[in-house]
């Protein structure tokens, strides 16, 4: 872990989301050659880790939103792609991942059926308490 700390530094104490903002943004013309030894070690790993977590989607596009108790990026636009992954942070400290996709060229994704997903999915505070459904405040490329 002490490793982990000298290549991303401060990122190691942020949020979950925080974390996965940082890996998302990171790309080839981020990274100075350059600048700062530190700071292009940290661009290159997460951009390695980058090509090897993230999901086929990421060519489709990336999109964050923000809902009053979770917040989080689809990964991939289903209307280019037969796939589209959600990362779902904030629900009772969690990290919540859903890959939505189908095989056959017949059946294609909606946005408003992510979007539901989305509304829909929160945490269960009890038993037989759930929380009201979330809205939808910011979708965004």
């Amino acid at each position: 872990m002490k490793n982990l700390e000298v290549v991303f530094g401060d990122l190691m104490n942020r949020s979950a989301y925080d974390q996965y903002a940082a890996l998302l943004n990171t790309t080839p013309s981020s990274i100075r050659a350059f600048g700062p030894r530190a700071e292009a070690t940290r661009g290159a790993t997460l951009l390695t880790i980058k090509a090897i977590a993230i999901g086929p989607g990421l060519a489709t596009g990336v999109f964050s939103f923000e809902f009053s108790d979770k917040r989080g990026f689809q990964v991939g636009d289903p209307r280019k792609s037969k796939r589209a992954d959600l990362e779902l942070f904030g629900m009772g400290n969690h990290h919540v991942e859903i890959i939505c996709a189908t095989t056959k060229d017949s059946v294609r994704l909606s946005q408003p059926e992510l979007n539901r997903i989305l509304t829909t999915l929160h945490p269960v505070l009890g038993e037989s308490t759930a929380a009201p459904p979330a809205h939808i405040t910011t979708l965004r490329n």
